[in-house]
């Protein structure tokens, strides 16, 4: 950490391979950052990496809210064809918010701005 000291300053940001802090160089141009591990990115590669990282997590996260609304319409219809009528109605109120919140992600992603270059 004491290299780091002698050749920048902390930044505000943590590094997305290893979430280490990450350091503000002094005196480079494009501005770069680098980690104590020896991640390093210019402003430009940073946000590139985090635009990919946060899109790759929220597809992700979508992905999993429209799985597990699938399941879990699969599981009330089982519980509905075993005469389970209430336990198949809880399993798809359920489905029903997972739906809900998956349209609301899908929008969200939908009206995601575009960095500037």
């Amino acid at each position: 950490m004491e290299h780091l000291s002698a050749i920048g300053i902390p930044s505000t940001y943590a590094c997305p391979d290893c979430h280490e802090a990450l350091w503000q160089l002094d005196g480079t141009r494009p501005c770069r950052v680098r980690c104590h591990t020896g991640h390093a990115f210019t402003e430009r590669t940073l946000q590139d990496t985090l635009t990919e990282i946060g899109d790759q997590a929220a597809w992700n996260a979508l992905l999993s809210l429209q799985e597990r609304e699938l399941l879990l319409c699969d599981m009330a219809q089982r519980q509905r064809d075993e005469g389970e009528a209430p336990a198949a109605q809880r399993l798809e109120s359920a489905a029903k918010r997972l739906g809900m919140q998956a349209s609301l992600l899908r929008r969200t992603l939908a009206e995601s701005p575009e960095p500037v270059e």
